[in-house]
């Protein structure tokens, strides 16, 4: 529902609301499902990859018929077990995203109540932001499919280069386990991501409801932070400008960004309003 929030705020000054961002919890929640999915991966290198191609050397071949056989078998066997996996973290992720949305709508009203002394709560509804949390949601599921599709095809070659190396059960384990360290990083990168840009999406699209349009780019003012974003730090950025931002990116959408966004609320007697 779109409203004009400064004309509800009776202010003559701008008033700043408070940063809002994703809860912790929900981000830690997002990593286990994701590494979830590593670990499925690392059962099923135990259960049927190292003993498949443990019974392939068994007899000294290096390179057989019957050996690529059994890989194809192999990585059938994977990827349904990679499928499995990215159906239930999908599932878990979506409920996860709805959830977090609804936390930081409940946010995005406290801080304007907070702040403006202003209850917002009727114009914020969960279906005016349905659409975008389902196409977050598709987003969430095409990295998550992206990470086990990834996975299997980093194993598998592994498993077809050691065939051909010849090497050991043993060295094979080694290599592996540094892919699937790899991948373990990876899933926790999209994890944290994710979350972050959920909460720059949602509140952005509340903002903008509200006909809010001028932000201040908040960092989080460390040794981490990217340059371009110390440079951003404390200067007003307009959404009616293309470029704003950081080349037209919210604080948290870009990979990586920890830092946040606090929205001006025009008075009655600013330029905003």
């Amino acid at each position: 529902m779109d409203y004009k929030l400064s004309e509800l705020v009776n202010s003559d000054k701008d008033i700043e609301l408070p940063q809002i961002v994703e809860r912790l919890s929900s981000e830690r929640e997002y990593r286990r499902l994701m590494r979830s999915i590593i670990r499925d991966a690392k059962q099923a290198v135990i259960d049927d990859v190292l003993p498949t191609y443990a019974l392939s050397i068994s007899d000294g071949a290096m390179i057989t018929d019957g050996f690529f056989t059994t890989a194809a078998d192999l990585v059938a066997s994977l990827r349904d077990k990679m499928r499995v996996a990215a159906l239930r973290v999908s599932l878990s992720a979506g409920i996860l995203i709805n959830s977090e949305a609804r936390s930081l709508d409940s946010k995005f009203v406290a801080g304007v109540k907070a702040k403006a002394n202003t209850d917002i709560s009727a114009f914020v509804r969960p279906e005016d932001n349905s659409l975008l949390i389902r196409k977050i949601v598709e987003r969430n599921t095409a990295l998550i499919t992206s990470l086990t599709d990834e996975t299997v095809e980093k194993i598998t070659q592994a498993v077809i280069d050691a065939q051909i190396k010849g090497l050991s059960k043993a060295q094979l384990k080694d290599e592996l386990s540094r892919i699937l360290g790899k991948q373990a990083k990876r899933a926790d990168l999209i994890a944290s991501d994710q979350m972050e840009k959920l909460a720059a999406d949602i509140i952005a699209d509340r903002a903008k409801q509200a006909n809010l349009n001028i932000y201040i780019w908040q960092s989080r003012h460390d040794d981490r932070v990217r340059s371009y974003h110390q440079y951003l730090d404390g200067k007003r950025q307009d959404t009616r400008n293309a470029n704003h931002g950081d080349h037209g990116l919210f604080p948290r959408q870009p990979i990586r960004c920890r830092c946040s966004a606090k929205w001006i609320v025009g008075g009655r007697g600013s330029k905003l309003y």
